[in-house]
């Protein structure tokens, strides 16, 4: 079930509002219904038969680059952890979609189930994702020591990974500027203008750049 507007896939509620945390509560609730748990019980008891006995028609899903590498269907650990993994996806899929209620309340689920199974992917995981594994035993370990000094600056400045470099940007050496100015601003874009002509000199030879 896609997000029925826009703005549930920024997270943001009804109008454009934020979620409320009790709503958020009341999907929780809606993720562990006991009733419908025991409604979808037959067929997940079914299917961990059939994924004990090999017989599981489960795979991952098509383009699901997390699941890229061969070791999780050549290696018998990680095919059936992998499938495991795919089978608490699809029972999560099926308690979304026995919500009852109106569709705000229907995507608020289905986005704090889309956060839970997300989270708990193997691959997330060093132990449990084999390309990271192959990593580190690949490098001698350095790519697994690299990674936990990365963590321990993410912890010290907050916990949340960085995305961008912090590093000052000194203008001339990471950062290069022109002569402009903006002389309009919108939404999705702002308008720059520089003079009609400017001068570099690289190499004694003067050129012009407009």
């Amino acid at each position: 079930m896609g997000y029925p507007d826009a703005s549930m896939a920024r997270g943001d509620g009804p109008a454009g509002q934020a979620f409320d945390p009790l709503e958020m509560l009341a999907s929780a609730a809606d993720l562990a219904n006991p009733i419908t748990a025991a409604r979808q019980m037959p067929w997940l008891a079914s299917e961990l038969m059939k994924l004990a006995t090999g017989q599981s028609g489960i795979s991952f899903a098509e383009g699901d680059r997390r699941f890229a590498d061969v070791t999780w269907q050549d290696n018998f650990f990680f095919r059936q952890l992998g499938r495991s993994y795919r089978l608490f996806e699809e029972w999560t899929d099926r308690m979304v979609e026995a919500v009852d209620g109106p569709w705000d309340r229907q995507a608020r689920t289905r986005y704090l189930a889309n956060v839970v199974t997300a989270m708990a992917s193997p691959t997330n995981f060093f132990f449990t994702n084999p390309a990271a594994l192959k990593r580190a035993f690949d490098t001698g370990g350095m790519s697994a020591l690299r990674g936990g000094r990365n963590m321990a600056r993410d912890l010290a400045r907050g916990g949340m990974p960085r995305m961008v470099n912090r590093e000052p940007f000194p203008v001339g050496e990471k950062l290069g500027c022109t002569p402009g100015a903006v002389v309009y601003r919108a939404t999705m874009c702002w308008i720059s203008r520089r003079p009609a002509a400017w001068w570099s000199t690289s190499s004694g030879t003067a050129s012009r750049l407009s």
